[in-house]
């Protein structure tokens, strides 16, 4: 993911901004001193901006740069639009029991599966695909997407609803939560105690972002370190880390960028789950695809990598936050 872009001067000083048009798209090219690279950047309400070195980069290589990076671009754009637009409403085909929701993206291929953690059947096409021509490509796969749907459900536990009683695991150990009333929502650990405070009236959708917010901050603690000490050991440096809550990656790299970014939901398992997600993404600086010399290079930091990647593969339908 492209790094944010943040001033360190006020708007204007030392800083040259104009916008560019770039195929019916107004993208915002933010001249920016000491920078060595150009980034790229998405906003949540759908500016596309690019930051590059002051005085070293001329119109053809933006052009050049941003047509590279077009497919990109429109995938960012229809995501802002999927998750920020409230006017936007899900593309679905039905067949019978079954609703199949369309995603959109800049892609030559279609893909579909079954998403946890609600058993969603999922078909990914080409951004003006019609939905007639989906249909028909759908349709044969039809029993197999509906079998794939019900084993994921029979074997999804009840969804949390947040309540006194209830059994969250932090780093594969199981604590029993309890909530409270107070006038400062958190969560926070007790001994063997999950204690979440909320507010008088808060819903299962707030208080779930407050586990999420306690997630993030467990995981956050651990992260700095683990990452620091595989620089050593692997003699790379990670310009970024970030975490968030993805629904089908434990994690991602971009290694042109030397960045990763780790699932929050890793919080729930053993530690050594994200031992092994931070050295698999570390090692794509490297190997960029899943080949027997990349495995190689995951074992020589991680020899259990294989047990471990078992068992993610395992949790990844018990997704529940």
């Amino acid at each position: 993911m492209p790094r944010k872009l943040r001033p360190s001067r006020p708007p204007g000083e030392d800083m040259d901004t104009r916008t560019v048009l770039f195929r019916n798209i107004p993208v915002s090219v933010v001249c920016k001193p000491g920078i060595r690279r150009i980034g790229l950047r998405v906003d949540p309400r759908g500016q596309v901006s690019i930051s590059i070195p002051q005085g070293q980069v001329d119109e053809r290589a933006i052009q050049n740069f941003l047509k590279l990076r077009y497919d990109w671009i429109l995938n960012a754009l229809q995501r802002v639009r999927e998750e920020n637009d409230k006017s936007f409403v899900p593309e679905t085909i039905r067949f019978g029991d079954l609703e199949v929701r369309v995603k959109r993206r800049a892609t030559g291929r279609v893909d579909l599966r079954v998403q946890p953690p609600d058993a969603i059947a999922e078909v990914t096409v080409p951004l003006n695909m019609p939905l007639l021509d989906i249909q028909r490509l759908v349709e044969p796969h039809v029993p197999r997407l509906r079998e794939s749907r019900d084993r994921m459900r029979k074997a999804l536990p009840a969804p949390f609803v947040y309540e006194s009683g209830e059994m969250h695991s932090l780093w594969g150990e199981g604590h029993e939560l309890v909530v409270r009333e107070d006038k400062k929502p958190c969560v926070r650990l007790e001994g063997k105690k999950i204690v979440m405070d909320i507010e008088s009236g808060m819903d299962v959708a707030q208080r779930r972002e407050l586990m999420r917010l306690f997630l993030r901050l467990c995981l956050s603690d651990e992260l700095g370190s683990l990452v620091s000490r595989y620089e050593r050991l692997m003699q790379v440096r990670v310009a970024g880390i970030t975490s968030r809550f993805m629904k089908t990656r434990w994690g991602s790299c971009t290694s042109r960028n030397r960045t990763i970014r780790i699932n929050c939901m890793l919080a729930r398992y053993p530690k050594a789950m994200l031992e092994y997600v931070v050295v698999h993404e570390m090692c794509h600086f490297w190997e960029k695809g899943h080949s027997q010399a990349f495995y190689d290079l995951v074992g020589r930091y991680y020899p259990d990598w294989k047990s471990a990647s078992d068992f993610l593969d395992k949790a990844s339908s018990e997704i529940l936050i």
